[in-house]
């Protein structure tokens, strides 16, 4: 049936979107470490 390839569709869609959202939250999370670590690092210099 088409509905259930509809829904299939936004299903695909959702989890693509959750797994492109946890690797932007892994990049940020990893990039504000980065520089709070080199501001420590400076502040300390």
């Amino acid at each position: 049936p088409a509905h259930a390839l509809i829904i299939d569709e936004l299903l695909n869609q959702n989890e693509q979107r959750k797994h492109i959202a946890r690797v932007h939250y892994k990049i940020y999370r990893d990039l504000g470490y980065t520089l709070k670590h080199h501001t420590l690092e400076s502040i300390h210099a």
